[in-house]
């Protein structure tokens, strides 16, 4: 965590990505599944895994487009483009 600014909502995002499911007492279900990490062929199951988590945890944003790359074996970087909820954005 940052020492402030961390109630935007992109902040809160980025958070929500570093955090591995369990590692959150009393909140099990928050976070990446660390299955997935170990994986390299697993793309496509983290960004469904990162899209449920911004859509169930962050309320202000929705994950529209996520992009994963690999930067290595086994290491990823998450790109997420969200769009304020309530927003039209122009979009039909």
């Amino acid at each position: 965590m940052k020492s402030y600014g961390n109630g935007t909502a992109e902040t809160c995002v980025k958070n929500l990505c570093k955090i591995i499911r369990g590692e959150v007492y009393g909140d099990r279900i928050r976070g990446i599944n660390g299955a997935l990490i170990d994986k390299n062929v697993a793309v496509d199951d983290i960004k469904e895994d990162v899209k449920w988590l911004v859509n169930e945890y962050e309320p202000r944003v929705e994950a529209e487009r996520i992009e994963v790359k690999s930067v290595g074996e086994g290491d990823y970087v998450i790109e997420i483009s969200t769009d304020k909820r309530g927003e039209d954005n122009g979009r039909t």
